[in-house]
């Protein structure tokens, strides 16, 4: 939120990516890469085993997971693909999308969609959490600014399309029993993150 090389430092500047960071993006693999469960290698062997970082080694493109990972994702994939809403608005969307335009105010700009429908008549942000409560979803979309990136990633559409896209957020929880959530952001939220994106931009 103080600019945009923050944000970029906040989003790329880990080495280390932490637990939830990791998990968040095998969730996100796990729904938007269609030749996920393909590509996974589950071994529970000690990590700093020579046999371990041998397959690490030839296996650089695969998802390497312990089976307790492996059943988790099983678990979670299971909890959205019972969901309707979230099914019904995933079927009708096109995954990983990238955009690019450009604002006379702030230059070029570009955004990546987890899931944008064919009519562009809406996209959706799927976000990992540790309690699906609305009042944790709540403060986590104010704690992550969640706000700033809806309302740029719907300008951008709508100067590309000039359709005012719906936004929903697809909440899952990371631990059992791995509930999922669907939720619309409000319009009022979007152009309040817009504001504060071309402020800090």
């Amino acid at each position: 939120r103080t600019s945009m090389k923050h944000m970029r430092q906040a989003i790329v500047g880990h080495s280390d990516p932490s637990s939830a960071m990791a998990k968040g993006t095998l969730t996100h693999s796990l729904f938007f890469d269609k030749d996920f469960w393909g590509n996974v290698i589950t071994t529970d062997l000690n990590r700093n085993s020579t046999t371990f970082k041998d397959i690490v080694f030839t296996n650089h493109d695969k998802y390497i997971l312990k089976s307790e990972q492996a059943e988790e994702l099983r678990a979670i994939e299971s909890s959205v693909r019972s969901n309707k809403d979230a099914t019904d608005l995933l079927s009708r969307c096109k995954f990983e999308v990238s955009a690019q335009w450009e604002r006379s105010d702030v230059g070029q700009c570009k955004c990546r969609f987890d899931a944008l429908a064919d009519d562009f008549s809406y996209f959706i942000d799927l976000k990992t959490c540790s309690d699906i409560d609305p009042q944790s979803v709540g403060r986590q979309f104010v704690n992550m600014g969640y706000d700033i990136q809806y309302g740029w990633y719907r300008n951008g559409l709508e100067i590309l399309t000039g359709k005012r896209a719906k936004v929903y957020q697809i909440n899952i929880e990371t631990s059992a029993p791995y509930d999922c959530t669907v939720d619309e952001v409000y319009s009022e939220s979007c152009d309040e993150g817009l504001a504060k994106a071309i402020e800090i931009s």
